[in-house]
């Protein structure tokens, strides 16, 4: 008996051993392979939207899928994705994230049947658990993927030589996409209209062209490159790239694009001090761990309001990272842990010594995050007082 739940992912199979309608059963394991790619696609995104860093049993356990029929008269898994497991409510819209990696997986599969390249949907960590999904699948076989739950999806299909395709670009050691780049300009030749680009975490350079109508923001750029290279101005890079699984800039395709940035722009200095290497103070110095920092700036984008002054932000040799307001009557200034995730709080006022707040944070609370830029406002209100 065929069921029609919209929560329901229908795969169909097609040709050779699917031709009775029935399923052998040493393709069922892939159905819990398949589950296990969909569940960290949506933990991908869920991680994204919210900065958590840390993925839960819970989170596992949200996403329970069961084989639930195959539909009579044709080879049709019929897989439930909704669960009653009430873990599933400690992560909101949970069937949006799930439903973004089952669109990632229609996608991949559409790109590698019409020749194009699958990682540039999902990288190639995780596209090579497809070396487990349905490594049965023979010449005269397809599967077709669904881009949603529910009965109106679109399909898309996998044949044996699309799955192969698939495979190879899992082993892709880089892959060309558009992406901007914070860089900085150590070098600039308005003879030859070149310039050279340097990724702001240091991982990469290179020689490149530029268009005339850049050059007065390159000219700015390498201005305070020389100045001083910890206080230089960078500039974002709009083009395409090959970058590394890591995403680490490997090759400079084309330029789109050239705009100058915010001296005090968040993920700009966090990337420079991702540059250090330990003993960057006179000897002295340790080194900040690049996932933290990025995590950091994502935190700022996310939960720090766009329209508050930005902080100044600079590295301390014990290993903690400070962000400081300097503001017209207080002044504000968080001192970041890496080690514990946490920072240390304090705003006072210029004129009053006794009007001061102190306070713990808790760097992967919104809730703290709210209350600093609170505080911050507070602050910057007090200069129209």
């Amino acid at each position: 008996m065929a069921h029609h739940d919209d929560n329901a992912l229908r795969l169909r199979f097609n040709g050779g051993r699917f031709n009775d309608g029935s399923i052998p059963l040493s393709v069922l394991p892939s159905f819990d392979r398949l589950g296990s790619l969909i569940a960290d696609l949506a933990w991908e995104e869920y991680s994204r939207e919210t900065g958590k860093t840390k993925r839960s049993k819970a989170f596992n356990d949200a996403l329970d899928l069961r084989l639930a029929d195959i539909e009579s008269g044709s080879a049709v898994a019929t897989i439930r994705t909704s669960s009653p497991n009430p873990t599933m409510s400690g992560f909101g819209l949970f069937d949006e994230f799930r439903e973004c990696g089952v669109r990632r997986i229609h996608e991949a599969v559409s790109a590698a049947w019409h020749h194009q390249n699958a990682s540039t949907i999902i990288e190639p960590r995780l596209l090579g658990k497809f070396n487990n999904i349905l490594p049965n699948l023979r010449i005269d076989e397809s599967v077709e993927f669904p881009s949603a739950t529910g009965p109106d999806a679109e399909y898309a299909v996998m044949t044996y030589k699309s799955r192969e395709r698939i495979i190879k670009a899992a082993r892709t050691k880089t892959v060309v996409k558009k992406d901007s780049v914070y860089a900085f300009v150590p070098e600039i030749n308005k003879r030859t209209c070149s310039f050279e680009l340097q990724t702001v975490d240091g991982s990469f350079k290179q020689r490149v062209d530029y268009q005339e109508p850049h050059f007065n923001t390159l000219r700015g750029a390498w201005d305070s490159y020389r100045r001083d290279l910890a206080a230089g101005n960078p500039v974002l890079v709009v083009g395409e790239f090959e970058v590394s699984q890591l995403g680490t800039v490997r090759n400079v395709k084309s330029i789109e694009d050239i705009e100058p940035l915010d001296p005090l722009d968040v993920r700009a200095r966090l990337q420079f001090l991702s540059s250090l290497k330990s003993g960057w103070f006179n000897g002295e110095g340790t080194q900040f761990p690049r996932k933290f920092l990025h995590e950091l700036a994502d935190r700022f984008d996310r939960w720090y309001p766009t329209e508050l002054q930005k902080p100044a932000i600079f590295p301390h040799a014990d290993g903690t990272i400070g962000c400081e307001w300097s503001l017209p009557k207080g002044e504000c200034i968080l001192t970041v842990d890496p080690s514990t995730d946490t920072a240390d709080w304090i705003d006072f006022s210029l004129r009053d010594e006794s009007d001061e707040k102190e306070r713990v944070l808790d760097l992967g609370s919104d809730a703290d995050w709210k209350w600093l830029s609170e505080r911050v406002a507070a602050r910057k209100a007090e200069i129209t007082r």
